[in-house]
């Protein structure tokens, strides 16, 4: 019976060092991706007309753009716009972006004043 109490134990301490390891990889790695304001791609042909509607959230600008391939992440682009200086400031518009533009960079052209 203390041999099973033991091996239980052992147990349940790998799994909780596994997800405080797992844990920490994952907030690095979404940090990362959240400010380091890298490229989701090299081809710099690889455009998208972004339509930005009147009402349209972060998150749902960000899905048009995960979905395009823009971005590498909706979560990233989200928590960057909330968390800078460009929060509340996206207009309704069209944009062109780029599949080389970084978050920081696309933020910046989608709260220019003057869309087309």
């Amino acid at each position: 019976m203390k041999n099973k109490k033991i091996i239980i134990e052992a147990l349940v301490m790998v799994c909780a060092i596994v997800a405080i390891i797992g844990g920490f990889f994952f907030a690095q790695n979404f940090g990362y991706m959240a400010y380091a304001n890298e490229p989701a791609g090299e081809d710099d042909a690889h455009t998208l007309e972004l339509v930005i509607e009147a009402g349209d959230s972060v998150m749902s600008i960000g899905e048009k753009l995960e979905e395009e391939g823009i971005i590498l992440s909706k979560n990233a682009f989200w928590f960057r716009s909330k968390f800078s200086e460009y929060d509340g400031l996206m207009k309704a518009g069209t944009y062109t972006v780029k599949e080389t533009m970084g978050i920081d960079d696309i933020l910046a052209v989608i709260t220019q004043s003057e869309a087309r």
